[in-house]
């Protein structure tokens, strides 16, 4: 039989309430626009919707049992199981509007036993109990909007706990949430889909398998992406258009040999990298990596005697903790473990088997060592080559993580382009006057200086052409700049580097606090290690402060000041330091210090 509930009509349980058997919706239809419907049973019965059933309006239910095995949803769902039973919905479910699923129950809820849902809205699932949540266990689901999950401290909501696939498919963007101290959710097997993207508001956990299929999987270090121990992802390569836009992380709880795949990028630019690890126990150790979008030859770290010149556009950082999340770089690993890593156009490779990949070390962080590449492709006078190579612990050993980038080795053609020894912005009377020196050029047509106030949002301030001729040199060149409106407070500085066929690439964030009503400033820069303070006639002393280009607190004193004029003398080895003065009523001066003795 069927059944059809005209317009304006509702469902309704008698005073005498509905506390056994079932009510089920099958062959049902709502009529035209619907009214909402709001249905409550009690005692051991249950609510069932479909199989062939379809309501128009909202519907709101709470029942101690529920099930759902082929009903449409055009409008909102909210509906809750109250009761100790163990409820197996079967699937094949249209969910056109919102969705909220909450189990208060002690036995389980459990969606998509055996055929596939569609979430077309967004959707939040429950437990507010001791009975489990399951979105598609066993089948396939689509969510074309964003999921947001609530459960206990203790208790992660588990998506595909048997064999299903959650596949995120939208076309607008969708988010992944979690409410209050609702533990990261799992995903057994996540697919990401989307026209645009996906962004993490919690961290998540991956199983069994990641599938990149389209759209950037945006994460923070806070909101992360965790692969599992024996989990899998596919790397991708430089020309991947769908990988994680961020930092993620891979467990490994096993001995011997593994391969972990990081399809991670930034921005605009997919660069994966994986990992080769040998373990000498099952002990749990945890690899985080990320891409930044940044110069390597601007971190100022000391080159080995093999590269003459390392990446101007990106770099690496993949470090290695334990299960109390203590950083453990070498612990507990085998020999030499390997690195893959993958390059495309704007990285200005020319000459594959002259790369090599460059790290530091977590005992000597500002010197680089050369851990060799082998597997780039073949030089091609004039082309920008995309690839990868993969290093080979000669010369130097890789047996520790920390910092990784490309290097050209001596002789070599790769230029990985413009090379930015350094960048700085200095408060100069009413204006922000600005610096930067390249090492090398390669296709160089412009810098453009862009300043922020947050750090985030830039605009643009000033062009400057290359002084290269034809955009191509291998000898230091300087620029110069000036801001004459720099925003009061703290002003956000980066360079633009465009290349002559459209391409950019963004140099580090540097800033200024900046107060016309101070000029406190330190020269002369680059300086051998004596610096002067001036600036400072109301002052009889100063609070000093130095900072490595890591952010690293190096040296604190107080320095008298005689006559508006303060002297520091400096220890520090050749490279780019953040000076930052505090006078007497607490503004703050910052700096860049160039240290070239």
């Amino acid at each position: 039989g069927t059944a059809n509930l005209a317009a304006g009509k509702t469902i309704s349980v008698s005073a005498n309430g509905f506390n056994s058997g079932g009510l089920l919706f099958r062959n049902f239809t709502q009529a035209g626009s619907g009214t909402a419907q709001n249905i409550t049973t009690t005692g051991t019965s249950y609510i069932q919707y479909g199989s062939n059933a379809s309501f128009a309006a909202p519907v709101t239910s709470s029942s101690p049992g529920l099930f759902f095995n082929g009903c449409i949803f055009n409008s909102s769902v909210n509906c809750t199981k109250t009761g100790p039973s163990n409820d197996q919905s079967q699937g094949n479910n249209i969910f056109n509007g919102p969705g909220t699923f909450t189990n208060t129950g002690t036995g389980y809820l459990l969606m998509t036993a055996s055929t596939p849902d569609a979430y077309n809205d967004n959707v939040s699932f429950v437990q507010n109990g001791t009975g489990p949540v399951y979105p598609n266990y066993n089948n396939n689901s689509t969510y074309s909007g964003s999921l947001t999950v609530t459960s206990p401290a203790a208790t992660a909501v588990t998506f595909g706990a048997g064999n299903g696939t959650a596949a995120l498919s939208g076309s607008g963007g969708q988010t992944i949430n979690a409410t209050g101290s609702t533990p990261a959710p799992v995903f057994t097997r996540l697919v990401i889909n989307d026209g645009s993207n996906v962004t993490l508001n919690t961290p998540v956990n991956v199983s069994v398998n990641l599938a990149l299929t389209a759209g950037l999987l945006n994460t923070t270090t806070t909101n992360i992406l965790t692969m599992m121990n024996g989990s899998s992802t596919a790397a991708g390569n430089a020309l991947s258009t769908s990988y994680v836009n961020g930092p993620m992380r891979y467990r490994k709880s096993s001995g011997g040999v593994s391969t972990l795949n990081f399809p991670i990028g930034k921005g605009g630019d997919c660069r994966p990298v994986i990992l080769t690890v040998n373990h000498t126990s099952g002990n749990l150790y945890t690899y985080q990596a990320e891409l930044f979008d940044a110069s390597a030859a601007a971190l100022g770290y000391t080159l080995p005697p093999s590269v003459d010149v390392v990446s101007a556009v990106h770099y690496y950082t993949i470090s290695r903790v334990n299960s109390a999340s203590v950083s453990q770089p070498t612990l507990e690993l085998s020999g030499n473990q390997t690195i893959q890593v993958f390059f495309g156009a704007n990285d200005i490779a020319t000459d594959g088997a002259t790369l090599t990949v460059v790290k530091n070390t977590y005992n000597n962080l500002t010197k680089w060592i050369d851990i060799g590449g082998f597997g780039g492709p073949s030089y091609s006078a004039g082309a920008n080559l995309t690839g990868s190579i993969t290093s080979t612990s000669s010369p130097t050993a890789f047996n520790s993580f920390s910092t990784f980038a490309l290097g050209n080795k001596i002789g070599g053609n790769n230029i990985l382009p413009v090379g930015l020894l350094h960048f700085r912005a200095l408060p100069d009377n009413n204006q922000v006057d600005l610096g930067w020196t390249t090492s090398t050029e390669s296709n160089n047509s412009y810098f453009t200086v862009e300043r922020s106030k947050d750090g985030v949002n830039f605009e643009a301030v000033r062009q400057i052409s290359s002084a290269a001729l034809n955009g191509n040199s291998s000898a230091p060149l300087n620029y110069t700049a000036q801001d004459p409106n720099p925003y009061a407070g703290i002003s956000f500085y980066r360079l633009k580097q465009t290349d002559l066929d459209g391409n950019a690439t963004y140099s580090v964030v540097i800033s200024v606090s900046f107060d016309k009503k101070n000029v406190i400033s330190a020269y002369p820069n680059p300086s051998k290690g004596t610096l002067y303070i001036s600036g400072a006639a109301n002052e009889t002393s100063l609070k000093i402060e130095w900072f490595d280009i890591s952010g690293r607190s190096l040296l604190q004193q107080i320095v008298p000041v005689q006559g508006g004029l303060a002297m520091l003398n400096t220890q520090f080895n050749n490279g780019i330091y953040l000076l930052k003065i505090t006078a007497s009523d607490g503004s703050v001066k910052l700096q860049n210090v160039i240290i070239m003795k």
